[in-house]
């Protein structure tokens, strides 16, 4: 805290500090195509757009997985699972909802907040499967996480959930995405 200052000497701020560090990485190229002769592409306009279409998509799919998983080697992206310094949390007895909190509260004292968890299908089924208590007497055995005639954004803790299978089974990802930049 700073008091106002009453002269030009006082009421100095203090300077804050953000280290930089330079990284040099290489440019990736992420492609694939289809053999199509001209003549069919100009015959059948609508094959034009389902190749492009179908290009695309596995393009995004197959960023995707690099943005996650990525090894950093040859032509591979680093992804956001192999940084260095990236914190872990080990699911040993917990439930995975358990360990995806304890992630987020490592993540906060930490001074950070984290906005987004990415999971594999089989995590999130994992999770949207939950009921209370399984049935058992105590409980009432309702889906934790909204009944199946309900359409859920998926959300744990408050936070988005990215359902890809680009990320690793029993594994999720707890971050801070804004902090994520690809280039």
């Amino acid at each position: 805290e700073t008091a106002e200052a009453t002269t030009t000497a006082t009421g100095t701020k203090p300077e804050a500090t953000i280290a930089f560090e330079k990284v040099t990485e290489s440019v990736r190229n992420i492609a694939h195509w289809v053999p199509a002769t001209r003549r069919a592409l100009a015959d059948a306009g609508q094959l034009r757009t389902i190749i492009d279409g179908q290009l695309r998509y596995g393009l995004q799919y197959r960023l995707e997985s690099q943005m996650v998983a990525g090894g950093g080697t040859g032509e591979d992206l680093k992804g956001l699972i192999n940084q260095s310094n990236i914190l872990t949390q080990a699911l040993g007895t917990d439930s995975f909802a358990d360990a995806i909190h304890k992630a987020i509260t490592q993540i906060r004292l930490g001074f950070v907040e984290p906005n987004g968890v990415g999971c594999h299908p089989n995590d999130w089924q994992l999770l949207r499967l939950s009921r209370d208590n399984s049935g058992t007497v105590a409980g009432t055995g309702q889906y934790l996480y909204g009944p199946p005639s309900t359409a859920v954004a998926p959300m744990v803790w408050g936070l988005p959930v990215a359902v890809s299978a680009a990320f690793s089974d029993d594994t999720a990802l707890v971050a801070d995405f804004r902090q994520a930049t690809l280039w």
